[in-house]
């Protein structure tokens, strides 16, 4: 009978302990204030879209267009601007500088690296759609390279407290009871 009412009063306590959980968004999750914005952000993946709207024939322009209207919103604001910009005759540099003030010296993450790969399409005017596959394929490899060194970073990070846990752990349930079982056995006659 004690063994139930604990095991309820375990169940009651889990019970209380989780339900604020529940309704609080945790960090990081989409249901919080800080959900992403929709739309594309990796770009490595913007760099195949214009690679294929450029093998397409379409123009850069044109290119930048579709793409800000595939991007989330501070992406697709300055790729809007410097579209905006080069159809207004802004030379390529001049385009991406002016974005780069609007934003007070910071462009939008991803923004600078779509600027240079870019910029040889845009400089010679040559199909460049291999190219840019190419320096996307590079990007990936760069971030899955850097992902796997984090997840080797985290390995070294967890023995510290995984040994301080599971030390005591086995101490107590493996080491502890044999030598309690011996001790009457050491005992002098």
């Amino acid at each position: 009978m004690v063994g139930f009412m604990v095991a309820l009063m375990s169940l009651a306590a889990g019970i209380l302990w989780t339900s604020p959980l529940k309704t609080r968004p945790m960090p990081g999750s989409l249901t919080g204030s800080a959900a992403p914005a929709p739309g594309l952000r990796e770009v490595p993946l913007m760099l195949d879209l214009v690679a294929v709207m450029l093998e397409a024939g379409a123009p850069v322009s044109r290119a930048l267009g579709t793409l800000a209207d595939s991007c989330n919103r501070p992406l697709a604001e300055g790729i809007a601007r410097v579209r905006a910009a080069l159809d207004l005759g802004l030379d390529w540099d001049a385009a991406w500088d002016a974005v780069v003030d609007a934003k007070n010296g910071a462009p939008p993450e991803g923004l600078t690296e779509l600027r240079r790969a870019l910029h040889f399409a845009v400089a010679t005017g040559a199909p460049s759609a291999a190219l840019i596959y190419a320096r996307s394929t590079q990007l990936r490899r760069t971030q899955h390279r850097n992902a796997e060194k984090r997840a080797a970073a985290l390995g070294v990070q967890l023995v510290l407290p995984l040994g301080l846990c599971a030390l005591p752990a086995f101490i107590c349930l493996g080491i502890a009871p044999v030598v309690l079982a011996m001790v009457p056995d050491l005992a002098l006659p």
